[in-house]
Parts: structure tokens; C-alpha cells; sequence
């Protein structure tokens, strides 16, 4: 059962978790780098670290426990980290990094700036 972390402030953790009992994520919420969606790692202190240094003291951690057979029957998309940077240059140039789509649930990739670890980006 993979669980991931997202760096984030409280209020959008919050707002992101939804109803508990329900088990949905809002991930209209998100607007990340690549659209409409939300990045997460698996590293809890990483998140913590990043939602700390974007929103000190108001920082939050939305933690999502997938079920093992709901997690493999997400349609995945696998970027190198050239295909981000293409895809970065694209959004930037057509003016759309906030409101990029895509046919897959999650796009899986070492996002510009990080050396080692992969994200994975919850997508709309």
C-alpha cells in the first residue's frame, strides 16, 4: 500500500483531503507546475521541509494511503527528466502551466530541480 506526502500549507491540505470518510482527494486544488494536479514524494520530511519553506509556521502534510489494487489501476506516465524540461519549456512558452492536462492520473518523473528523488504528480 504505497503512501506518498504533500508539502503544503494546512488550509490546502485541508481543503485537498476532503471528506475523510469518502477517501477522495480534491485535486482541482492543485495548481502546479504541469496544470491542474498536485506533486507528491515519498518522503515525509522532504514534504515537510518544502511546506515549511514556502508557509513556515502554517505549513500542513496531506498524506495519501493508496490501496494497492487502486494504485495499479492508475494510467502512469513516465517523464525523463529531458522530457520534463521539454514539456516546462512548452507550458512556459504557450502560456498553460496552470491549466495543462493530460489523459493520465499520474505523471511519474525527477522534477527540475531534484537531483535523486522522483515525484509523482496526481493529475486531472
Amino acid at each position: 500500500m504505497p503512501v506518498l506526502y504533500h508539502g503544503t500549507s494546512f488550509g490546502y491540505a485541508t481543503a485537498m483531503a476532503g471528506t475523510p470518510a469518502v477517501g477522495t482527494i480534491d485535486i482541482t486544488r492543485g495548481e502546479g507546475e504541469f496544470g491542474q494536479g498536485f506533486y507528491t514524494q515519498k518522503s515525509s520530511s522532504n514534504a515537510a521541509r518544502r511546506g515549511q519553506g514556502i508557509y513556515g509556521q502554517n505549513y500542513g502534510i496531506l498524506v495519501l494511503t493508496i490501496d494497492d489494487q487502486a494504485y495499479h489501476g492508475l494510467r502512469f506516465k513516465r517523464l525523463t527528466l529531458r522530457m520534463v524540461q521539454r514539456l516546462d519549456a512548452r507550458l512556459k512558452n504557450n502560456h498553460t502551466k496552470n491549466i495543462y492536462t493530460t489523459a493520465h492520473d499520474v505523471m511519474s518523473a525527477r522534477w527540475l530541480g531534484s537531483r535523486k528523488s522522483s515525484s509523482r504528480s496526481f493529475k486531472r
